[in-house]
This record gives structure tokens, C-alpha cells and sequence, in this order.
């Protein structure tokens, strides 16, 4: 995507509920978490819901993923219940979280209109 689309991207879902937090390296933003409440309606949530985690490549498999993640564990998440996902295209994504502990919860499927017969 270009920087304009994710830009326009984020500003909208910062407008509708969810929070960001920006992780730095020598000063220099290098990734971003946004999550929100996992139930907004809910007047004490059961936990976040984090809709993205996303890290520079060039800062990816050198352990700022794990420290940035521990981060907002500690500063965001706490002692709640944290719900994300994980393309199934993305297996180096799914090892990542289950290296840092987090469990399969539930599976997607989805029929593409070309696949129907």
C-alpha cells in the first residue's frame, strides 16, 4: 500500500475506537500496535482485540518484535485477554505469536466468488 492509503487507513480506524501506540528505535518509529476493546459495548471489556502489529522489515527478526510486543503487554495489555489474527498465508506471523505464547483460538474460512461451483 502507499503511505497516503495507510495514512487514511489508520486516521479511520483511530476515529472509530481504536488506539495506537507507535514503537521507536533511536528516535525513529520502526512499528505500530492498534487495538481497541475486544467488546466496546461492554462497560468493562473482557480484554483488546489487536487489529495490527506491524513492524519494519528491516527490524524484523532481531527481537525488537518480542521487546515491542512485551511493551505493550506491560504498558497496554496487562492482565486482560488479548484476541488478534493471523493470516493463514502468513506462517512466519503465526510462529511469531505462538513463539511469544499465544494459542490457535478459532479458524476463518472464506469462499471466494471465483471458487463457488
Amino acid at each position: 500500500m502507499e503511505l497516503d492509503a495507510i495514512r487514511a487507513r489508520l486516521e479511520r480506524w483511530l476515529g472509530e475506537g481504536y488506539e495506537g501506540l507507535i514503537f521507536e528505535s533511536d528516535s525513529q518509529p520502526v512499528g505500530y500496535a492498534l487495538f481497541r476493546a475486544t467488546d466496546p459495548d461492554l462497560k468493562e471489556p473482557d480484554g483488546l482485540y489487536l487489529r495490527q502489529f506491524f513492524v519494519l522489515r528491516k527490524h524484523r527478526r532481531c527481537g525488537f518484535g518480542t521487546r515491542a510486543f512485551r511493551l505493550f503487554q506491560n504498558d497496554v495489555l496487562g492482565e486482560r485477554r488479548l484476541v488478534l489474527e493471523a493470516l493463514a498465508s502468513n506462517p512466519d506471523g503465526r510462529a511469531f505469536w505462538q513463539s511469544l505464547g499465544l494459542t490457535p483460538y478459532s479458524v476463518t474460512f472464506e469462499l471466494k466468488p471465483d471458487a463457488a461451483t
